[in-house]
């Protein structure tokens, strides 16, 4: 069976889901993901945007090249890479300042959850009941571990 491709939903369209508070939003995502977001600039690390791309994209985002704990703004930019790379490969056309999100800018972060708030909507809104993104992250991170292992043991770098 031929899986039904997403909607892809543009900036205007997005706009019009503004009516949601920005701690509903963030809230909304703590649900979907079972995280503990606090703030929308917490989004900087790129994770909740990856794992919102593979909650609607399932099996097309590469969540084990992200960095789960990242700390430092290159990290943070490894892991927005990602986002970019899959919204690429997906032909999504979405603008977005990936160097403002890195760096926690409330704008830029609050616009890009926005849109992935109306793309989620759209196209998988029981997110929250059709996707497991604890075990999602669980299976990513024993995945990186498994090729840093084994990255390590035949002498090559971290990949």
């Amino acid at each position: 069976m031929k899986m039904q491709q997403p909607v892809v939903v543009k900036r205007s369209e997005a706009a019009k889901d503004a009516h949601i508070g920005r701690l509903d939003l963030v809230a909304w995502l703590n649900h979907a993901l079972q995280a503990d977001y606090t703030c929308v600039q917490d989004c900087a690390d790129g994770v909740a945007f990856c794992q919102l791309l593979d909650a609607v994209y399932p099996g097309h985002v590469p969540l084990h090249k992200l960095n789960f704990n990242a700390g430092f703004v290159e990290d943070k930019e490894r892991n927005l890479r990602v986002v970019r790379d899959t919204l690429k490969k997906l032909e999504v056309d979405v603008e977005v300042d990936l160097d403002a999100v890195s760096k926690g800018k409330f704008q830029a972060c609050n616009e890009f959850l926005r849109w992935c708030f109306t793309l989620v909507n759209h196209n998988c809104p029981a997110v929250a009941n059709t996707y497991n993104a604890f075990e999602r992250r669980l299976e990513a991170q024993t995945r990186r571990r498994a090729m840093l292992t084994r990255g390590s043991r035949q002498g090559g770098g971290t990949g």
